[in-house]
């Protein structure tokens, strides 16, 4: 069979939960995730208001998605 990829395009949750859901989503077949960009906006989303792209959340100024550190320990896992 020839090798698909297939995307789960995972938005409005935060890096902590799919974090721990991601074995969940590749256990049914997903082999790759499509998440929403990680920096601050200004108002709303990120993707469509990015404010700072290089901000991506401290423990005491989170993103809409988390901090830097879940982002990178999501990311790791």
């Amino acid at each position: 069979a020839p090798d698909r990829t297939l995307i789960l395009q995972w938005f409005e949750t935060s890096w902590r939960n799919i974090e721990n859901r991601a074995p969940d989503a590749f256990m049914i077949g997903y082999n790759a995730l499509w998440t929403p960009p990680p920096s601050v906006a200004t108002f709303g989303s990120p993707g469509y208001d990015p404010f700072d792209r290089f901000n991506l959340g401290t423990p005491t100024n989170q993103t809409i998605y988390g901090t830097e550190g879940t982002f990178r320990e999501m990311v790791q896992h």
